[in-house]
């Protein structure tokens, strides 16, 4: 039945794109034929393959910026499904951001990115207390949870060679 799925839907995802572009060329006033040979390609099939197999959420994990991938890898990593302090998270993604010599950003920065992550609703945060709202954002003020499967992740960041490793 998979199969049949995948097969059916990139099939159709391929006929959509193709009768887009005809519909574009036909603006034109030239009636030619149109080739529906090798309608379906590999990137096509490999699309409908990671929508079947990882769902909705693998594509929009795929989709994410590169800083926001890597705090889900932390949080993957020594999150494992529980409540872990937002303050030890972000001491594991400066970590791996000085030993790979990337850009490391403040607590106030990294706290809105935690944010725009909840967003996705792969993860989850809680203030752990709520007067230290008044006065500063910091790290130590919240708790992270992953909020979807950390296969699910790690499938996902599969091809991209440091989330892999940091996924170790």
């Amino acid at each position: 039945r998979k199969t049949l799925q995948i097969c059916s839907k990139s099939i159709e995802s391929a006929y959509a794109r193709k009768f887009s572009k005809i519909i574009e060329k036909n603006d034109s006033n030239t009636q030619q034929p149109y080739n529906f040979n090798n309608l379906v390609t590999l990137p096509d099939v490999l699309l409908v393959v990671k929508q079947v197999l990882l769902g909705e959420e693998g594509v929009v994990i795929e989709k994410l910026p590169f800083q926001q991938k890597l705090i889900l890898c932390c949080v993957v990593r020594w999150g494992k499904a529980q409540e872990v302090k937002l303050q030890m998270i972000m001491d594991k993604y400066r970590q791996i951001t000085t030993q790979e010599g990337l850009p490391c950003v403040q607590s106030s920065q990294f706290v809105s990115m935690c944010e725009l992550l909840c967003m996705t609703k792969l993860v989850s945060m809680k203030e752990i207390d709520r007067k230290s709202k008044l006065t500063t954002h910091t790290c130590n003020n919240f708790i992270i949870k992953l909020g979807v499967n950390p296969l699910l992740v790690e499938l996902s960041m599969s091809s991209d060679c440091l989330m892999k490793r940091i996924l170790e």
